[in-house]
């Protein structure tokens, strides 16, 4: 899609190439050059906006990829969160085959997402219930699981204004916010979701700003520091 088009409302490029289910997309965004997707077929595919075939095709999974994550500090890596319970790092302008592969649970990987701050450090969100952060170099044992959902997690993402910030979103209803270096590191609760919770993300432009949208066909923003009601009041 081009916003600033006129397009009436209509992509400027489609691309077919997924045998089933494309389950996420991620921009390249210190390259610039490219984007990813990811699909129940088990693969990862690189496209660039002016081609409708992709560049290249990342097969190495053997179940559904739910999401995949170019690395902020580096142009080339990428991460991917798979049913198989791995995660898979990928360096595709070198090779197809996984440059890492790490088995971060005994069930389904739903999400993954790059610490902004440290190149090595990931987290993961399981359908074990179980927030984990990660260690490229170490990848045997999470650095930290964070505990606290009561259903599969579907959503993580770290911080961009503090390193051991993250924000989690589960099947349970809720969203946590964590800093996993503190003695309690659930930092807060927010509970405003009546449904599954299936995305969030930090602001990039406005520090502590918070989004979230779930099964409930309701999108929400706040500050982190402020509780919100499910009439989306504060």
């Amino acid at each position: 899609w081009d916003l600033a088009a006129s397009s009436n409302g209509r992509p400027c490029a489609a691309y077919y190439e997924h045998a089933e289910d494309a389950c996420g997309v991620d921009w390249n965004l210190v390259g610039k050059d490219c984007f990813a997707s990811c699909s129940c077929d088990c693969t990862v595919k690189v496209w660039v906006p002016e081609r409708q075939a992709s560049l290249i095709t990342l097969a190495e999974h053997t179940a559904c990829v739910y999401e995949t994550k170019w690395a902020p500090r580096h142009p080339g890596y990428l991460l991917s969160a798979s049913a198989d319970r791995s995660v898979k790092l990928w360096d595709p302008k070198v090779s197809s085959q996984a440059a890492t592969t790490c088995a971060v649970s005994a069930t389904e990987v739903l999400s993954v997402d790059w610490s902004k701050y440290d190149e090595h450090t990931f987290a993961t969100g399981s359908v074990d219930k179980a927030v984990c952060v990660w260690d490229l170099r170490a990848p045997t044992q999470p650095v930290v699981t964070l505990l606290d959902h009561t259903q599969a997690v579907r959503r993580v993402r770290c911080c961009p204004y503090a390193p051991t910030v993250i924000l989690s979103a589960s099947y349970d209803m809720n969203i946590c916010l964590w800093d996993y270096t503190c003695e309690m590191p659930l930092a807060q609760k927010y509970c405003h979701h009546t449904e599954f919770v299936i995305g969030l993300e930090f602001s990039l432009f406005q520090q502590g700003v918070l989004t979230s949208c779930g099964w409930d066909n309701r999108l929400f923003a706040w500050h982190q520091d402020v509780s919100i009601h499910t009439d989306g009041k504060e």
